[in-house]
């Protein structure tokens, strides 16, 4: 048995899997500039899109029409669904069942059929939380997937801070408060901060980081990111993230 889950089901006991074509990347688009005097073109900078994931099935037995029913009932769920297969057991996708589908009954003990998964993160997921080392005021994170990764960054104040800021060594900064204004956050605060959706919490209510902030990612590789407070208070801050994979 191919084992295949969705939303933590397995559902290789029902289906039988023929091809999954994953594709060698998301889809790909590029921004460059054309200049008047100057043969060629500028390149600018690549984008992903949304990977579409292409699987074929065959179904067997005398039950195949309450097969084809759990099939659907397990597939077109509301919102996104988490999706693992077999053969890669450290990862998953998140996506939604999409686009073209068919389904041919051959004889009433055997059919074929085929859908879409579409993921609009379009990166295979760690199922492995990874955290970034601390060494002084900085978070050091190894990145080892081939895609860049938001952390969570997460931390309780042990004192009052007027502000706390995370440095990027190429120069984006994203802060919450001023050094020189009131204190924003309070003795045993719970400060979470979710690089991914550009959130900040406190005690889990919302507050919003300062207009100027810039969110960045960590790329491939080695980054140290640095931590500031006031007055060279620095609040001991754990960051965890999930490595992704093209």
């Amino acid at each position: 048995m191919f084992s295949f889950k969705v939303n933590g089901q397995e559902l290789g006991d029902l289906l039988i899997i023929n091809n999954i074509d994953f594709g060698f990347s998301p889809s790909i688009s590029t921004t460059s500039n054309k200049y008047v005097l100057a043969d060629g073109e500028r390149f600018i900078r690549r984008r992903f899109g949304k990977r579409v994931i292409k699987v074929k099935f065959t179904l067997l037995g005398d039950r195949i029409e309450k097969s084809k029913i759990a099939l659907q009932r397990a597939l077109l769920v509301p919102g996104l669904s988490r999706f693992e297969f077999g053969y890669q057991p450290e990862v998953y996708y998140e996506g939604i069942v999409a686009g073209t589908t068919d389904y041919n009954l051959i004889t009433f003990r055997y059919s074929e059929g085929s859908f879409e998964i579409h993921c609009f993160n379009p990166f295979a997921i760690s199922k492995t939380e990874k955290a970034a080392r601390r060494e002084s005021n900085k978070l050091i994170f190894n990145n080892e997937g081939t895609a860049p990764v938001y952390p969570i960054y997460k931390f309780t104040a042990e004192k009052a801070y007027k502000m706390i800021s995370f440095a990027h060594p190429n120069g984006k900064i994203v802060q919450y408060g001023y050094e020189n204004g009131p204190a924003v956050i309070n003795t045993n605060d719970l400060v979470v901060f979710d690089s991914a959706e550009n959130k900040l919490t406190i005690n889990g209510e919302r507050k919003y980081i300062n207009a100027a902030s810039q969110v960045f990612s960590i790329q491939t590789g080695i980054t140290e990111v640095a931590i500031l407070g006031d007055d060279n208070k620095i609040p001991v801050v754990d960051a965890t993230f999930k490595e992704r994979w093209i």
